[in-house]
């Protein structure tokens, strides 16, 4: 498990490292079909809309961020995404 913190700056790196367009900081591609993931290694391609703790896992409950199409349950790969 990695830190909600860590998993928001490692995407955020990630993010700057992909050419194209970008859109509030992402990359563009990741807007047209969105995957969220959460700092328990889970990603889907919906989230739950909470009042107290905004955009949250369906899995576990935890906050979840915008990641590249490519992303799959289980740590974020080492790989860069493309």
């Amino acid at each position: 498990m990695i830190s909600f913190e860590n998993l928001q700056a490692e995407l955020q790196t990630r993010g700057e490292q992909e050419d194209g367009p970008m859109f509030m900081g992402k990359p563009d591609r990741w807007y047209d079909k969105p995957h969220w993931r959460c700092s328990n290694d889970h990603v889907s391609t919906t989230y739950l809309k909470s009042e107290e703790r905004g955009a949250v896992c369906l899995a576990c409950g935890e906050a979840v961020l915008l990641t590249f199409p490519e992303d799959r349950d289980g740590p974020l790969s080492a790989s860069k995404s493309k």
